[in-house]
């Protein structure tokens, strides 16, 4: 299972070719442990979804789907899922809701709340792109009053609601294009 992300089957982003799914099934195939790769939604010849319809739950349904088309293979035995990343998020849900899983491997699974790991991935973005530490502090700060607010929300209408007054209150203008993506955060 993928991380997050546009990738292919391979484990290739746009711009970015390092095929780490792609070794990893021939390292599996090499000791007699087959594989099934998939494309992410709206990556190669995968169903594509408009935007604001790709919710976790969404890549969950899909690796759900897998699991019935390997059992039905007949010399498929025990199926077992590698997750990395947020295929590392996704493989402990699957498994919780199908115990005929045999095993997990979790490779670079998030370990910390999902507010943490944005906050702690986005300080090294903003400081690798040179942002100086008193302009991290405020962009961290917003952003986490973004993260909370949607993930505190009781609803879906709440959050947007929510999201508004708060975006409102940091001074983002109505019309500003960011605002789009922050109500994003709304979406389950």
């Amino acid at each position: 299972l993928a991380g997050s992300g546009p990738v292919d089957r391979d484990g290739n982003l746009p711009g970015m070719r390092n095929q780490s799914l792609a070794l990893l099934a021939h390292g599996l195939a090499q000791h007699g442990i087959a594989s099934l790769r998939a494309d992410k939604r709206g990556v190669g010849a995968s169903m594509k979804l408009p935007e604001e319809q790709l919710r976790f739950q969404t890549y969950v349904a899909d690796a759900l789907g897998w699991l019935v088309a390997l059992r039905a293979q007949p010399r498929v035995g025990g199926v077992g899922l590698i997750g990395h990343s947020e295929g590392g998020q996704i493989a402990p849900l699957l498994a919780a809701q199908d115990p005929r899983i045999a095993f997990l491997v979790l490779m670079a699974a998030p370990g910390v709340k999902g507010v943490d790991l944005l906050a702690a991935q986005n300080r090294a973005l903003f400081s690798a792109s040179g942002v100086p530490d008193d302009q991290i502090d405020i962009l961290l700060n917003n952003r986490l009053a973004w993260w909370r607010a949607a993930r505190d929300a009781s609803s879906e209408t709440t959050a947007r609601v929510e999201l508004n007054a708060l975006l409102d209150r940091q001074g983002l203008p109505a019309d500003s294009p960011q605002r789009p993506q922050i109500l994003a955060l709304a979406s389950p």
